[in-house]
């Protein structure tokens, strides 16, 4: 007898039905065993944790003597070390506000130089002392150096040569009572180039000296030292030495820090 469609699906929901029935029921068995295995085990767990936290403990009180020997011995390492470094670092900072550097400084400085030097000439020929006191010097020998010199002397629209012994200043000396030999050494009309020594005695004429002499003969005008200053300027260099801080930027923060 064939069924129709309505009975079919009635019949379909009824065998689901049926199996989540099933399903439930396993499911409902499996779940009550765990339940007593959880409750048995819970006094075990709770034995190994004190159990655990006892070691720990013990440990933590082991430990702690170890601790404290250490923080001792940091201590007084910690106290050594600072005993030491003041002891190094004392004379170190000492040393360093203290070094000095000494430095040589060159400068140019002008100055001005004074210099005397001896210097040999020739003699200047002058009668002047002579012509000034005629008095003084009337019947006196005595030895000349000068130019020999023959000159026109004119009186009164006439003129007459005159022989004389002249000076490098234009001063002259006139002879008297020359001989014929003596007047020979004379230029014609002009004064010598050479230089002539005579031994004569002055006459006195008025207020005018004259020559008479005895020997006429060449020489030379001589020589003289005489020093003769000169004022030079120089540049001189001077070598000074100075004295600075060896660390300057170091120095200047330590004392920063420390005071002076």
């Amino acid at each position: 007898m064939a069924l129709s469609i309505s009975e079919k699906f009635i019949f379909l929901l009824t065998l689901i039905g049926n199996v989540a029935g099933k399903t439930r029921k396993k499911a409902g068995k499996t779940r009550k065993p765990a339940k007593i295995i959880k409750s048995i085990e819970q006094p075990k767990i709770e034995e190994k944790v004190l159990d655990e936290i006892s070691e720990i403990k013990q440990e933590d009180i082991q430990k702690q003597p170890i601790k404290k020997t250490k923080r001792i011995l940091f201590s007084v390492l910690l106290i050594i070390a600072i005993i030491f470094g003041i002891i190094i670092a004392v004379p170190l900072i000492n040393y360093i506000i203290s070094a000095t550097a000494e430095r040589t400084i060159t400068e140019t400085v002008p100055r001005e130089k004074t210099i005397t030097n001896n210097i040999t000439i020739q003699k200047n020929i002058s009668f002047q002392q002579y012509i000034d006191d005629p008095y003084q010097m009337e019947s006196q020998n005595i030895k000349l150096k000068g130019y020999l010199e023959r000159y026109v002397r004119w009186d009164h629209n006439a003129g007459v040569y005159v022989e004389a012994l002249a000076d490098d200043y234009g001063n002259k000396l006139d002879f008297i009572e020359l001989q014929s030999q003596q007047k020979a050494l004379f230029p014609k009309s002009d004064r010598s180039s050479e230089i002539y020594e005579i031994e004569a005695v002055f006459i006195r004429k008025y207020t005018t000296l004259y020559l008479k002499p005895s020997t006429i003969i060449i020489s030379d005008k001589g020589t003289e030292t005489i020093e003769q200053t000169e004022t030079i300027s120089t540049n001189e260099t001077i070598a000074r030495k100075e004295t600075s801080p060896k660390f300057p930027n170091a120095r200047k923060f330590l004392l920063g820090i420390f005071g002076k």
